[in-house]
């Protein structure tokens, strides 16, 4: 039988217990879907496994010793330990978005750890791999031929990378040129190449926070959705993120209300769906929605 159900329901069990907020016992086993015995279990898990679980009264949540620690920091294991770990990973059937995770993360932590991502080729697996070893050993690159789509242009930039986002998909870095800390899609680098000079601005580097859309900038802009429960089903599934900041009025009545860092996501989501979405909020959004529509080309 396989164990990865099990793997998955500890993994979900590490992101909920990482939040800052402790969690009773009745709601660790209804957000992970487990009995209140077995959440008792996977916490006696994680102590065994290296992280400190602490109980404050009834609560619980993973603690860290020192502000900003780092997750590796909290994990006890030895380069053997995590190979072995890495293979019995990968020896799992399937291709789940928590298995891809894992694999990426481990690899992120752990240096002897092989990347085995199915999905990624080998000229992607390269990009990951010279600006992982430029954010451990802080030095700047240059992205080789990048395919800016903001700018439409195709050229050499060159940045201070210093953290990932989620699948390796982006990485935070800031670009001397600009004076700005920017997102850079991994998958629009040609190459990468390290320089031997050190970050000359780490003190303004400065990784913001994605807005449920996955998009990253500092900038913020309100929305206001009406939809249907099509919408709502599709919202859930492909932004997790999302869901916190909807509404229920009805069975087929949801609000989704926050506010995004660019129109771009949360657009082709709702032109995706227009029967089943009513843009409330803002002119603004609705302007740029109206845009996008009469210079479509059909």
């Amino acid at each position: 039988m396989s164990d990865q159900p099990k793997i998955e329901r500890i993994l979900k069990l590490i992101i909920f217990l990482s939040t800052g907020t402790g969690h009773t016992i009745k709601e660790i086993a209804e957000a992970i879907e487990i009995s209140e015995r077995t959440a008792f279990r996977y916490l006696d898990t994680l102590n065994h496994a290296g992280f400190f679980v602490e109980r404050n009264h009834e609560y619980y949540q993973l603690r860290y010793n020192e502000r900003g620690k780092a997750l590796s920091d909290l994990l006890h294991f030895s380069k053997e330990e995590a190979h072995l770990l890495a293979q019995a990973i990968n020896s799992l059937e399937g291709d789940s978005v928590v298995l891809t995770n894992l694999r990426e993360k481990l690899y992120s932590l752990y240096k002897t750890v092989p990347y085995t991502a199915a999905e990624v080729n080998l000229q992607h697996s390269n990009v990951i791999q010279q600006l992982s070893e430029a954010i451990q050993q802080k030095k700047q690159v240059v992205l080789v031929k990048y395919r800016s789509s903001s700018s439409q242009f195709i050229r050499d930039r060159l940045v201070e990378p210093f953290r990932f986002t989620t699948n390796f998909t982006d990485v935070w870095c800031f670009e001397p040129e600009s004076q700005q800390n920017k997102v850079f899609k991994t998958s629009r680098i040609e190459e990468v190449k390290l320089y031997d000079r050190t970050w000359q601005y780490e003190e303004k580097h400065c990784e913001g926070k994605p807005d449920p859309f996955r998009m990253h900038t500092p900038n913020r802009y309100p929305v206001k959705l009406r939809m249907s429960l099509l919408a709502y089903n599709l919202l859930c599934e492909e932004y997790p993120m999302a869901k916190e900041y909807v509404t229920k009025v009805n069975d087929n009545e949801y609000i989704f209300e926050t506010e995004v860092c660019s129109y771009a996501g949360v657009g082709r989501f709702v032109l995706g769906l227009m029967d089943e979405i009513e843009v409330l909020e803002t002119k603004e959004f609705k302007d740029y929605l109206y845009g996008k529509i009469f210079k479509k080309k059909f």
